[in-house]
């Protein structure tokens, strides 16, 4: 059984101990149009948790954490979007996506602790036993998904515990349509006549 509860992130007097965006020559993959902006938001206010997206999960049951753990790891996998950096280049912010997946952490991840989108992915995830159930705490930055993704991560997550625990009619999810193919296809419409058509309809207020 799982009961879940959203939590709702603010600013808050964290203290701006980032690091400045990374420089690198590393090849970046295309920011879509809401990232940028995203990346710009938490550029000028980096202690800022507002677009945070948290999710508490309460496991009831025998769970098995070594089974929750990898199948953790297997989401991740499946979603490049969960294990990258946004970084700074010469022609502006882009995302690099980095092969290994982040673990799944013992007890809850600190809620008032900003992401580092240069140094570390956009999504925490923590359990914390208690008894035979548990608490599974999911941290996800608005710049890497939404609520929407996270019914997808937990449809996911469930799918690969299961196969983890020796369910053998399941199977790995397809995969899905590249993410730098969406930017492709985003950038084409914003730069075609409905893009453009839809651009002056906020500039004069319809």
């Amino acid at each position: 059984m799982v009961d879940f509860s959203f939590q709702r992130f603010s600013f808050c007097d964290f203290p701006a101990t980032l690091s400045p965006p990374l420089k690198t020559h590393l090849p970046l993959s295309e920011l879509s149009h809401g990232q940028k902006a995203l990346w710009l938001l938490q550029q000028q206010n980096p202690a800022s948790t507002a677009y945070h997206l948290g999710l508490n999960l309460r496991l009831s049951g025998n769970i098995d954490h070594a089974s929750l753990a990898a199948a953790w790891e297997d989401v991740i996998r499946w979603h490049p979007q969960l294990r990258t950096r946004f970084l700074l280049s010469d022609s502006g912010p882009g995302l690099l996506t980095c092969p290994d997946p982040e673990p799944l952490r013992t007890g809850s991840p600190d809620a008032r602790h900003p992401f580092d989108l240069a140094n570390e992915p956009p999504v925490r995830a923590g359990f914390t036993q208690e008894g035979e159930s548990g608490v599974l705490t999911i941290h996800l930055h608005h710049i890497a998904g939404d609520l929407v993704s996270t019914a997808v991560i937990l449809d996911d997550l469930t799918r690969a515990y299961r196969i983890h625990r020796g369910d053998g009619f399941l199977k790995t999810p397809e995969a899905c349509l590249p993410f730098d193919e969406f930017v492709s296809d985003e950038r084409l419409y914003l730069d075609g006549p409905g893009g453009r058509a839809r651009s002056e309809e906020r500039r004069v207020g319809k």
